[in-house]
């Protein structure tokens, strides 16, 4: 059984337009923090593939993660190459171009509905309960639609939009409306032998929680999900890493005696006591 030491899987670098760091600044944190394992997974949105250039960029992304790779194992760091693909439900073309390329591991994630803004850049605090429940089930259905399609290995920070919601704007959102939608997601994601991503980046934002949160994890587990995968989502150097213990906490927490991480599309797991016992 694999003994890896702290695995961060999800990195963005500056081959993603909102972060702030490099490559090589990401894997020198990385090997300072004593990380075994990283994997970058800069972001590619389908949907403006073409007209944004995520094709030219996430090939770069690629590109410099594989040429690094000899020297990050050097330093005692397994560098894995991903990508986050968003929104590939709505550019199926754009999807399946990215997935032709040989990628470590792939994220999918849902940071928008149809011919809509990013849920990052919607001011919640002029919607009224009926507009924002109206996204939400329009969300929950979408995603639940991406897992079926299933051309992915981890789905990310599932409950993306209450990072904002509730937050960012403090508006309490009760799920339980959308928790038949939300059961067949994650029983989908079971079946289908994904990962479900524990996404720490709330520990550190204003929702204080990682993403999803216990009642979403433990629904996974007891509908038979075995495959959890933890990150960070860090956009710096000074994000890497953080709130790792916490995910891995959370993960023993719902059930999982594992986690995981994928190299060439293949899914390995790790003891979570390997991660909590340092």
């Amino acid at each position: 059984m694999n003994e890896l030491i702290w695995m961060d899987h999800h990195v963005h670098t500056t081959y993603s337009p909102d972060a702030d760091d490099t490559m090589e600044a990401m894997c020198e944190r990385a090997v300072q923090k004593g990380l075994a394992c990283m994997s970058i997974t800069d972001h590619c949105e389908c949907h403006t593939y073409w007209s944004d250039d995520y094709a030219g960029q996430i090939r770069a992304s690629l590109a410099q993660a594989q040429a690094l790779k000899a020297h990050c194992a050097e330093q005692g760091l397994l560098l894995l190459h991903g990508v986050e693909m968003g929104q590939p439900m709505q550019d199926l073309r754009a999807a399946q171009d990215l997935l032709a390329l040989p990628w470590d591991v792939v994220l999918a994630s849902l940071h928008n509905n149809p011919d809509a803004p990013d849920f990052y850049f919607l001011d919640y605090a002029h919607m009224t309960f009926e507009q924002i429940h109206k996204l939400l089930k329009q969300y929950f259905t979408c995603l639940y639609e991406m897992v079926r399609w299933n051309q992915f290995d981890v789905l990310a920070h599932m409950v993306y939009p209450i990072r904002y919601i509730s937050g960012d704007y403090g508006i309490p959102i009760d799920l339980s409306p959308y928790w038949d939608v939300i059961s067949a997601t994650l029983q989908t994601l079971a079946q289908n032998g994904k990962a479900l991503e524990i996404n720490t980046s709330g520990m550190r934002q204003p929702i204080g929680a990682c993403i999803p949160d216990a009642p979403i994890v433990r629904r996974f587990r007891e509908l038979g999900g075995q495959l959890i995968s933890i990150g960070s989502d860090a956009h710096r150097t000074a994000d890497l890493g953080a709130g790792l213990r916490d995910g891995y906490a959370l993960a023993r927490q719902c059930g999982f005696t594992e986690i995981c991480y994928f190299q060439n599309r293949t899914p390995y797991v790790v003891p979570l006591s390997s991660q909590l016992d340092v």
